[in-house]
């Protein structure tokens, strides 16, 4: 027996969405699905549409959370792990605090034990020192 095509097609995901910042089409795997992203009220991509719905291109994506976060996103001096979640370690509380807002605008979460579901982001806690100085820590 033969399976219909069209009661299939309708079941997969398409391979490629529009950009709602630029209006391309990409690939759905090096895009952003924007509805699962915690994004403040009233965040709009550069050409003014709303960037909390739908889909963007790695570009416009990076742009409108490197607006909300304040600046480009930090890369990590240090990293380590835990069971439920890593750590990521800066040189300066700026950099920490700047990646934690990434972290709460991903909307990551710890996974499991006593905190299960609790917002990751910046712990000062958690904050140590190396031989190059003092590390800032956040939580992913």
């Amino acid at each position: 027996m033969r399976r219909s095509t069209t009661l299939l097609s309708h079941r997969r995901k398409a391979t490629h969405v529009t950009c709602g910042g630029c209006g391309q089409t990409v690939d759905r795997e090096e895009s952003y699905d924007m509805d699962h992203l915690v994004l403040p009220a009233g965040t709009t991509h550069a050409n003014g549409t709303d960037a909390r719905t739908g889909h963007a291109c790695l570009s416009c994506g990076r742009a409108v959370i490197e607006a909300v976060i304040g600046g480009p996103i930090p890369h990590a001096a240090k990293t380590d792990s835990r069971i439920c979640f890593g750590i990521a370690f800066f040189r300066t509380e700026e950099e920490a605090e700047r990646y934690g807002k990434f972290i709460r605008v991903s909307g990551r979460t710890y996974n499991g034990g006593y905190f299960h579901g609790r917002p990751c982001g910046r712990e000062k806690d958690r904050d140590t020192t190396d031989a190059d100085g003092p590390l800032y820590a956040v939580t992913e």
